[in-house]
């Protein structure tokens, strides 16, 4: 049955679907393509300006570097969930071959078990649910161009007087650089997080289900459970991503007194930056239960460690004249390794990361909290200072 398991690591697929396909393989090059479609549509608008004086509500949703900021965000958040789709199979395939899992011979269903379960999230991975949610994504982002005054605004075009260039223009503008983009972004954001919360649930489950073997020595430190922490953290690296990005919002809106926006960008960072601690920590809370469980049950270990340090000190005080130098050598290296033994015992990891994956989490969180404090506005004005000082000085 041991092949039955490998056979569905093997075949396991996060993404089924050819829309699904083409925005996992192809979803870099696709926000490439759209920079170079907007900017054609930009040379479209410029060369029609330059017959007409009306202006049209386009250029300041486009030509803004909040624009440029923004495909540049999703062109690293593509990166990124991609990288995290292909982290699942391989996640699960370290655990299985790392000997986290009982060994047959203890539960001789493990295999069965394991294969149900892979199958299982690879269903709920590919449902149907996240075509719904993708969906409606897809349509609040045409909503909000609706609600910005975009779509209206084309819609009045061809039901006004305006002549049939200005109609074309207008539209092709507005669907290449606002709408297609909005709907597709959308709907690989409906979808994202769609897979996203499955994969928090069954890694939550995966703790909860399976009588997880936790090592305390595992060279990992994470006592052989880190596989499933760094899945966690690529996943949470889409929000971390996004709260970078809402930070460089904040600190540009506030220097340009945009204050809408930054009140927005300041609300979302907010909303973000919880979100991400929730997504990091909520689905490795069993795992953590987990390994606190096997720190509680070695408590009855380390109180015979530190009794038995205790009998061979006093045996030293009581038998003193009785040993000779070799003796006491022995007895004291075997108080050190004892004493050594106590201390790797008690610095048992009780989440499944490490400290570098903690400070990986950590530091971009730090950045953002910052940011939404307002405290890097003064280290923003120090470096423009700085740049307007050496600006000065080489004219």
């Amino acid at each position: 049955m041991a092949e039955e398991a490998t056979a569905c690591l093997e075949d396991f697929s996060p993404v089924r679907g050819k829309l699904d396909r083409s925005l996992l393989a192809y979803g870099p090059l696709w926000v490439l393509a759209q920079l170079n479609a907007t900017a054609l549509a930009l040379v479209l608008w410029a060369l029609y300006g330059l017959f007409h004086s009306e202006p049209q509500m386009i250029t300041w949703a486009v030509a803004s570097p909040v624009y440029g900021g923004v495909l540049f965000t999703l062109f690293v958040e593509s990166l990124v969930m991609r990288r995290f789709l292909s982290n699942i199979a391989t996640t699960f395939g370290r655990l299985w071959e790392g000997d986290v899992l009982p060994s047959p011979e203890s539960n001789p269903g493990i295999e069965q078990d394991f294969a149900a379960f892979l199958r299982d999230f690879e269903e709920k991975l590919n449902s149907r649910h996240r075509l719904w949610l993708g969906v409606g994504s897809a349509c609040l982002g045409l909503l909000f161009f609706w609600i910005t005054g975009h779509l209206p605004h084309v819609l009045r075009t061809w039901l006004g007087r305006a002549d049939w260039v200005t109609k074309v223009v207008v539209t092709v503008v507005n669907v290449v650089s606002l709408f297609v983009p909005a709907a597709l972004v959308g709907y690989a954001m409906g979808v994202g997080v769609w897979k996203s919360i499955v994969t928090g649930l069954h890694v939550s489950r995966f703790s909860k289900t399976f009588d997880l073997v936790v090592r305390p020595s595992h060279p990992d430190r994470a006592g052989g459970l880190k596989p499933l922490g760094d899945l966690i953290l690529s996943m949470a690296a889409m929000l971390i991503i996004a709260s970078l990005a809402l930070s460089g919002l904040t600190v540009y809106a506030g220097h340009i007194a945009y204050w809408n926006t930054w009140n927005f960008s300041r609300v979302s960072l907010g909303m973000v930056v919880i979100l991400s601690l929730v997504t990091f920590f909520l689905p490795l809370i069993n795992a953590h239960n987990r390994m606190l469980a096997e720190k509680r049950a070695l408590q009855g270990f380390l109180f015979r460690i530190s009794r038995r340090v205790a009998e061979l000190e006093r045996s030293t005080r009581i038998d003193l004249d009785q040993m000779d130098h070799n003796e006491r050598e022995q007895v004291f290296a075997e108080i050190d390794s004892l004493t050594e033994l106590y201390q790797r015992t008690t610095r048992i990891p009780v989440w499944p990361f490490d400290r570098n994956t903690l400070v990986k989490f950590a530091t971009p969180q730090v950045l953002s909290l910052l940011s939404l404090s307002g405290m890097l506005d003064p280290l923003i004005g120090v470096i423009q200072s700085l740049i307007s000082a050496l600006s000065g000085g080489s004219q």
